[in-house]
């Protein structure tokens, strides 16, 4: 998601659209701005706590999740008064934490601002497993319909919106993320010095992602415990979250901390695709996780469990990579040693995926975006001049029938 903000600001035709950026946290920005974008933080935007205190929440939810639509509904209104200050026509909301925020803010806004959300993972199964997602299902479900188009990034995701969350099939968009071949590639090329156990032979298994609860990485450590018992592996994680020290305690108890390195945040993660034995994704629930394409362009094997169907047309199947259940370390270690022993497996799955991802060409990902924004926005200018014609008509029609009437 981040890597495709970054492109669209990089990419946008600047003759077309005036871009600007709101942030919803005070944070450090992992992905480039291009100096021409201004930022603002909702964070910074500054509602006082009386004025927190006063609002209150729009729709009936539960005692656990009141707090949160509260800071949610303080967080839109922090957004409509920005809007109402840059005057913008047209909000693009990245995921479901930005689309809720700007649906709730809409309320708060002058009629004619258009909305396209976008939606970046599986929800329905997503927000069974993350914190507040009760709170996010029933925002989605309640106001998901009130943008004027949703972008799915993956037909699986668009899928589950139209039967799962009441979105109008008219209304959905699927926009596959935009992915830069060339640049991972080029990345993928620099040496790897910092980490020089990756070339002593011993295989590297590699994870790339947030340290978050839907990513599954219990069951990772375990595969690596099981495998360890057949031969050495090492386990090679790259990424932050809430769940670092749970998942460095986790690997002290299974015996295999000697062999587990958390690298933390890397600014190029590709280097390390292209030295690994096999990247795994182990999540419980995916979108269209572009990590996966990352890896097949380092010329990366994949293994991956079965966490979305998004995820298992990416790897076709079981023909650009291993498919496993989620949650089944013994099926992890399983594929981890088809990968490791088996060189012509490797091959083919390493053609296969790079063969694969010549269809993602970020150029046609930028272009439908910008046809999109363009219908929407132009939908709106339509709409406001009828609204205008019909005005106009009401007020001098009865002029019009007097005329009339006195000529005849």
């Amino acid at each position: 998601m981040e890597l495709c903000t970054s492109f669209l600001l990089s990419h946008l035709n600047r003759e077309l659209f005036e871009i600007e950026l709101v942030m919803v946290f005070d944070r450090q920005s992992y992905f480039e701005i291009p100096s021409h974008v201004r930022v603002h933080v909702l964070e910074k935007a500054g509602l006082t706590n009386d004025t927190e205190l006063t609002v209150q929440p729009s729709i009936a939810v539960s005692e656990k999740n009141r707090d949160s639509l509260i800071w949610l509904e303080t967080t839109a209104l922090n957004l409509a008064a920005l809007v109402r200050t840059l005057q913008p026509d047209l909000i693009l909301a990245q995921h479901v934490l930005a689309s809720a925020v700007s649906l709730l803010a809409k309320r708060h806004i002058r009629s004619t601002i258009k909305i396209i959300a976008s939606v970046h993972n599986f929800s329905s199964r997503f927000l069974e497993i993350v914190p507040y997602g009760e709170l996010y299902a029933l925002l989605l479900r309640r106001h998901l319909r009130e943008a004027d188009a949703v972008v799915a990034i993956g037909q699986g995701i668009a899928n589950d919106l139209i039967m799962n969350f009441d979105v109008d099939r008219t209304q959905v968009r699927v926009i596959y993320n935009p992915f830069d071949y060339e640049r991972v590639r080029k990345l993928s090329t620099e040496s790897l010095l910092e980490n020089r156990f990756f070339l002593d032979g011993v295989p590297n298994i590699l994870f790339v992602g947030g340290l978050r609860p839907e990513k599954g990485l219990e069951y990772l450590l375990q595969a690596i415990a099981l495998s360890r018992r057949l031969q050495r592996l090492r386990c090679v994680i790259i990424g932050e979250g809430e769940r670092r020290t749970e998942l460095e305690e986790l690997a002290k108890q299974l015996g295999i901390s000697s062999d587990t390195f958390f690298l933390g945040r890397r600014p190029n993660a590709f280097k390390y695709m292209r030295a690994a034995s096999c990247f795994v994704l182990p999540s419980l629930v995916e979108g269209y996780p572009y990590v996966v394409l990352e890896a097949m362009a380092c010329g990366c094997p994949v293994i991956a469990s079965e966490s979305g169907p998004d995820v298992q047309e990416l790897l076709g199947y079981g023909q650009r990579g291993l498919l496993v259940p989620a949650r089944d370390p013994e099926a992890i270690s399983d594929a981890i040693q088809r990968i490791v022993s088996d060189t012509n497996l490797r091959e083919n799955m390493i053609e296969a995926g790079k063969s694969h991802i010549e269809k993602f060409t970020p150029i046609s990902a930028v272009a439908q975006y910008e046809a999109l924004m363009k219908a929407v926005v132009r939908s709106g200018l339509v709409r406001r001049s009828l609204d205008v014609l019909s005005w106009l008509t009401r007020r001098h029609l009865p002029g019009f029938r007097r005329a009339k009437a006195d000529r005849s």
